[in-house]
This record gives C-alpha cells, sequence and structure tokens, in this order.
C-alpha cells in the first residue's frame, strides 16, 4: 500500500486539531476581515493574540450599562 499523504493530513488534522465557529453580522465579519488585512494577521493568529491578552487581562468585556 503506498503512503497517501492527503488522508494522512486529514487524519493528523482530526486528531491534533479543533475547529473554532463563530456567527456574526456581516458587517461585523467585514470589519473584521479588513482590520486582520490592514495588520496583516491569519484569524487564527487574531485568535492566539485575543487568549494572550485574555490570559494576561489586557483584554476584558466592557460593562454594559443596565
Amino acid at each position: 500500500m503506498a503512503f497517501n499523504q492527503k488522508e494522512y493530513i486529514n487524519n493528523y488534522k482530526k486528531e491534533n486539531y479543533k475547529t473554532f465557529k463563530v456567527e456574526m453580522q456581516k458587517q461585523e465579519k467585514e470589519h473584521l476581515d479588513n482590520l486582520l488585512k490592514e495588520k496583516n494577521l491569519k484569524g487564527a493568529e487574531f485568535l492566539r493574540l485575543s487568549i494572550k491578552a485574555l490570559e494576561n487581562g489586557t483584554l476584558k468585556k466592557e460593562e454594559e450599562d443596565n
């Protein structure tokens, strides 16, 4: 049996990765896409930076007015 690289990659991803999916309003998503492009960031890089900011306490959810 020959080595199937595509199958190997698919299996590797299944075992080692998970998808983070979020629904956003179209305008928000377009704005995010533009910001990421402007800052030369990929979605995964943005998420990793956001996680670090949460861990460091530099990213906090704004309090909503009641």
